[in-house]
């Protein structure tokens, strides 16, 4: 099973726990007066509990897809430019970091267009190395979501 997969399978299990459980409420009680509706499977009360097991199940599937994900994550190493990190080292600093720097760049290249446009101004910094690092950030996520996507779709997590 590679991680696509597994990503795939975790995000359907709480929709499939949803319906079985919504199953089971239906199955819960019924009227004493009444046949039990499913009597020839072997009854409603062996239903819920299989149905039960089946949920008990089903969440410790989706806690050892998670961790397969994650080991595979810590694991594998991805090269983007000059630096080398984990898949989840990468996940990071795609989450904490790349958007913080993004909005920084963006803001001070806005901030030196104004002062440029009103004022006579003197910039302390190398705009060429802003633009350098603004085209550098933008190289990196891009080259990385499809590093990301290939080691997604090809990395077997032994499940």
């Amino acid at each position: 099973m590679t991680v696509t997969q597994a990503l795939a399978e975790i995000k359907t299990i709480p929709k499939r726990i949803d319906k079985k459980h919504t199953a089971i409420l239906r199955h819960l009680a019924y009227d004493a007066r009444l046949k039990d509706p499913i009597s020839q499977a072997g009854g409603s009360g062996l239903y819920v509990q299989r149905e039960l097991q089946s949920i008990r199940d089903l969440e410790l599937r989706l806690i050892d897809l998670r961790l397969a994900v994650q080991k595979s994550n810590l694991t594998c190493i991805i090269k983007v430019g000059r630096r080398e990190l984990s898949v989840a080292g990468w996940l990071a600093w795609k989450k904490d970091v790349s958007e913080s720097m993004r909005q920084r760049l963006h803001s001070m290249s806005l901030h030196i267009e104004g002062a440029r446009r009103n004022m006579d101004a003197t910039v302390n910094m190398d705009e060429t190395l802003l633009t350098a690092e603004i085209e550098e950030l933008e190289r990196i996520m891009g080259e990385l979501d499809g590093l990301l996507t290939m080691h997604n779709s090809r990395v077997d997590i032994g499940m």
